[in-house]
């Protein structure tokens, strides 16, 4: 068994943040004790037993290391009640004023234990409120996953066939085509089933049409200014 201490070996202070994680570097730095073990060479020392060449080399395939460091805390980083000194024991009770480590030796004088990391996250948003308690319980992929997407999905339902619709609902001046529909409730109210047919007809057929609709929605402005729509227009007058 053979032992090497390295000084300042780590840092343990880590800093968790949503998009990053950091070491505090320049924190308080642990030593620690590196530890060579060779089990049959240990048992054969146990047993009192003469260590020959043959039994060393055999013993090479039984070495493993350990590593052991210094705690943060005098009574280890388990939390044992008694085992702390007062300022330990705030710290631990009321989350602070801690021990502050400013050199890589201020707790060489503390027992060695496993390696470990201690952690510090970054605040998450509170409980209180909808949004704070729904970031909470559930997060910012299933806040994304419910809102977004399905706001989303709402607005191209909303959306779609829009271009088709322009046509029937953005119409300059309906008038014609509402005369049309009164002429046909007209005709079918004294009876002349014929006309009614022949106007409901005209009807459909100038709805088909997108240019036959927007000649008859045409404002009185744009009569003038080209000849082929006035004269499709007086036609279907």
């Amino acid at each position: 068994t053979g032992h090497v201490y390295l000084e300042a070996f780590y840092s343990p202070f880590i800093y968790n943040a949503p998009l990053t994680v950091e070491i505090y570097s320049d924190t308080v730095t642990v030593g620690c004790n590196l530890t060579f073990h060779n089990e049959e060479l240990e048992q054969q020392r146990a047993n009192g037993e003469e260590l020959s060449g043959g039994n060393a080399a055999s013993g090479l395939h039984n070495i493993y290391t350990t590593l052991w460091c210094h705690a943060l805390f005098s009574g280890g980083n388990g939390v044992t009640a008694g085992s702390f000194n007062t300022t330990e024991t705030n710290c631990f009770n009321s989350l602070g004023p801690c021990p502050n480590y400013d050199n890589s030796t201020a707790n060489d004088d503390h027992p060695m234990t496993p390696m470990y990391f201690a952690i510090s996250s970054a605040k998450v948003p509170s409980g209180a409120g909808l949004v704070g308690g729904f970031l909470v319980s559930f997060g910012v992929i299933a806040l994304y996953s419910t809102f977004i997407l399905t706001l989303g999905r709402v607005l191209r339902w909303v959306l779609t066939g829009m271009a088709y619709r322009v046509p029937l609902e953005d119409q300059q001046d309906p008038t014609r085509l509402i005369t049309l529909v009164e002429d046909i409730k007209l005709a079918r109210a004294e009876g002349q089933l014929s006309l009614d047919e022949e106007l409901y007809f005209e009807l459909i057929i100038i709805y088909q049409s997108t240019e036959l609709l927007r000649m008859w929605t045409a404002g009185e402005y744009q009569l003038s200014s080209s000849g082929a729509v006035v004269a499709e227009k007086d036609h279907l007058q």
